[in-house]
């Protein structure tokens, strides 16, 4: 699929654009789903893919999809998720699922000009997620990946977020919380593989990176009763910023949260945040009642690079 401006794919709907609406109930049974998405335009747009829906601005409730899913792209920036790939919530979200694998072939991005700037958003279950929401709904439903990622390609110049469940929250204007009720409501079981070249690589068993304003406080972003089972591995040529449940956050707080899963991570030539719960977690940022269970191994191979590693 080609597009000179924003294109938009999914399982059963491209874009749905007003945000009175609800996608729900709906379900991706393809077996498989071989898409390559890729622009007209020699500086590169944006698109956005997802197992059920492209890009929502309709509130999703019950959505699934079962399809492995195998991607390419050659956008300048790309947002890519088992149920959706850009998700501007305006509702409480329950019951989103993803069963399939996704694998995702980044290439060379933009096609002829190998140094463009790259900015790669994937998740198990959502790509991105923007929007307005702070309460908790009683009965909540998990949110559910248990599709391995895989994600390889990219350039010099490319900034990746992958997480199990969202590869990108951004609360940077609003107050975005979804609480769950008890342990292992937003549940990863899937592995993640991400190698390649990057500027840096955000990666988190649960959410690759959070962005939260600091003037929302230590409670702005509450996605709480995250767990990660799955295996993290991340082999890239410069920087990573690594986590169980969270590669990098800012602000806000994480809490209720358990990781089991390996963490295994090499850099060729860049830093490293490596850490059971958060990669990367500085001031103004809180963590409560977080756990790891799982293994950590951390290399380099350039006697240069500075490594940072913690058990939580």
């Amino acid at each position: 699929v080609g597009y000179s401006g924003w294109g938009a794919v999914g399982g059963v709907v491209g874009h749905s654009a007003n945000k009175a609406y609800t996608i729900s109930g709906c379900t991706n049974r393809a077996e498989t789903m071989n898409v390559d998405m890729h622009m007209l335009k020699a500086n590169g747009s944006s698109g956005a893919f997802g197992g059920v829906v492209g890009v929502s601005n309709a509130n999703l409730s019950d959505c699934q999809n079962y399809a492995n899913i195998d991607l390419s792209s050659r956008f300048k920036t790309l947002y890519a998720g088992g149920v959706a790939g850009y998700y501007a919530i305006n509702a409480v979200t329950d019951g989103l699922c993803n069963y399939g694998d996704l694998t995702f072939d980044a290439g060379v991005i933009p096609s002829g000009n190998a140094n463009q700037s790259v900015t790669l958003r994937v998740g198990g279950i959502l790509g991105y997620i923007i929007g307005n929401v702070n309460n908790t709904k009683s009965g909540f439903k998990p949110w559910i990946n248990e599709g391995n990622l895989t994600i390889s390609g990219g350039n010099a110049s490319t900034n990746k977020n992958y997480g199990g469940i969202i590869g990108y929250v951004d609360a940077t204007g609003a107050t975005l919380a979804i609480r769950g009720e008890k342990a292992k409501d937003f549940w990863n079981k899937g592995n993640i593989t991400v190698t390649g070249s990057v500027a840096v690589a955000y990666v988190g068993g649960v959410h690759g990176y959070m962005n939260i304003h600091k003037d929302k406080g230590a409670d702005a972003v509450a996605m709480n009763y995250s767990h990660n089972d799955g295996n993290i591995t991340v082999d890239v040529a410069n920087a990573a910023a690594v986590g169980g449940i969270v590669g990098s956050y800012t602000y806000g707080c994480i809490y209720a949260s358990f990781n089991t899963g390996k963490i295994t991570v090499n850099s060729s030539n860049g830093d490293l945040w490596v850490g059971g719960v958060a990669g990367n977690a500085g001031n103004g940022r809180r963590m409560v009642g977080m756990g790891n269970d799982g293994d950590i191994d951390v290399t380099t191979t350039n006697a240069s690079n500075t490594i940072y590693v913690g058990g939580i």
